[in-house]
């Protein structure tokens, strides 16, 4: 009962479980972890050992709704609540130095509405397979083709509608190793899966909104990513001098690639070194 007046009506934000905080003595950058949608920290552990040093602290944590987080039944999981949630754990661990997150998939539009928020904060992001998708257009009494948009929105929402036949495609997809091992879909986490889905991807401005900042943006997506719309990645590019694009041979997910981790990797130490000198 506490809880739920602390969280839903003085909202105030959660705090996240961290699972992994590699901190170092003497810290100059700290690197934040984001996960995807489904999946929790755990995704990132093959990357730490390869990125922390003397002098960056390594974080990962797991978005609400997943992982071991808290998991509101009653919350509306858009990107702004994600970024509150991420914002609020953070300051708990008085992370006050320049600060790099590296977001995969639903992480990265995370990553992008944090740094909208919070602009003083960040330092740059690194964006691993942003599923970024313009709003619908305005529908007239003329008929309008269908846009790449329109017919991921329609995916995800019958994937919202049919939560049993989600899970058995899931664990099918799993099996033939197209997806993360650590990708879950249970009854823990659906709640957070279907309102993730429709709040912070189905009707998302993540890509309006990262057109507007002006902090470094580097993006790394796979040529073989299903759910990833190019067109968008490349108008952002070309819209910011800011932003850089990488593209690796790879799908969706970065565990499934050495490419794709290695690319990763070296993203990190370049905006660490970017950072620090």
């Amino acid at each position: 009962m506490i809880e739920t007046v602390i969280h839903k009506w003085l909202r105030v934000p959660h705090i996240l479980h961290v699972g992994d905080d590699i901190h170092p003595r003497q810290t100059k950058v700290t690197v934040v972890f984001v996960h995807g949608l489904a999946n929790s920290h755990h995704m990132w552990k093959p990357l730490l050992k390869r990125v922390s040093d003397a002098h960056t602290r390594v974080i990962t944590v797991d978005l609400l709704g997943f992982g071991n987080s808290p998991k509101p039944e009653w919350q509306t999981y858009s990107a702004t609540v994600h970024a509150q949630s991420l914002k609020m754990t953070l300051r708990s661990l008085h992370i006050n130095g320049p600060l790099i997150i590296v977001g995969h998939s639903l992480g990265s539009l995370v990553a992008v509405q944090y740094a909208g928020l919070y602009p003083r904060h960040v330092h740059s992001l690194i964006l691993c397979s942003p599923p970024f998708y313009r709003p619908p257009k305005e529908r007239s009494g003329r008929a309008i083709i269908p846009q790449p948009e329109d017919v991921y929105r329609r995916l995800y929402s019958y994937s919202r509608s049919k939560a049993d036949l989600a899970k058995k495609m899931a664990a099918v997809i799993k099996k033939a190793k197209l997806l993360d091992a650590n990708f879950t879909i249970s009854d823990d986490t659906l709640p957070a899966i279907v309102s993730s889905l429709e709040m912070s991807i189905e009707n998302q401005t993540s890509l309006q909104d990262a057109e507007k900042l002006t902090l470094p943006i580097h993006v790394i997506y796979g040529k073989l990513d299903p759910f990833i719309i190019n067109r968008n990645i490349r108008q952002l590019e070309s819209k910011l001098p800011n932003a850089t694009l990488e593209t690796v041979v790879a799908g969706h997910e970065i565990g499934l690639s050495k490419q794709f981790t290695a690319a990763v990797i070296d993203s990190v130490h370049r905006a660490v070194n970017d950072t620090v000198n």
